[in-house]
């Protein structure tokens, strides 16, 4: 928004130094100058909008430079009105463990969530399965996901041996719907690709 005013206070300063030559225009050719004014602060709303668009990516992006790591997390998610931030991926080489810790918000109405472990894995980048066993998120009484409130969902992945380097994928499934509606839902699964560990 800062650029659209920016050049719209450029255009006005332009239009203001260029009075006089407008005087020797037809009013066609002072309009069709006008549309096209209009069409170029149009194509930078666009822009901007496309901008805004990717600032999900660009927190990732934040995220994995913090961690030191040149890959980009990505999430595939079935619901449009949720969003998944990996917080940290700790791992303990003593235990071969790892905590995955993911900041989880959604902005529809009231949901009740649950995460069912079974099926849920993890794979490393030469394709070994690790399961994961414990969550803190509907374990802990959370089952709640308030709207635009976030709730933290910890995961502890087992079998990870200490020179793993990254997850190729996090799968969870989980299932949520409205508070208020009746009935079961669907089990989904949510993809995490790319999520660096940090030993």
């Amino acid at each position: 928004m800062k650029l659209l005013l920016i050049v719209i206070s450029t255009s006005l300063c332009s239009i203001s130094f260029t009075q006089s030559v407008f005087k020797n225009m037809t009013k066609t050719q002072v309009e069709s100058i006008a549309i096209t004014a209009i069409l170029e602060i149009k194509k930078l709303e666009a822009e901007i909008k496309s901008i805004d668009s990717c600032k999900y990516a660009q927190e990732k992006i934040i995220y994995c430079e913090a961690m030191n790591y040149d890959t980009i997390t990505i999430v595939k998610s079935p619901w449009d009105f949720y969003s998944f931030k990996v917080l940290s991926c700790e791992g303990n080489r003593v235990q071969q463990t790892v905590k995955l810790i993911i900041v989880v918000e959604q902005s529809s109405l009231n949901q009740k969530a649950t995460v069912h472990l079974i099926g849920c894995r993890a794979i490393d980048r030469i394709g070994v399965v690790c399961p994961i066993k414990r969550d803190i998120f509907t374990s802990a009484g959370i089952d709640v996901v308030y709207t635009n409130i976030p709730v933290q969902m910890t995961l502890t992945i087992e079998g990870v041996m200490p020179g793993t380097d990254i997850f190729s994928l996090v799968a969870i499934n989980m299932k949520t719907q409205s508070v208020t509606q009746k009935g079961n839902a669907e089990l989904e699964t949510v993809e995490l690709r790319n999520i660096p560990i940090k030993w």
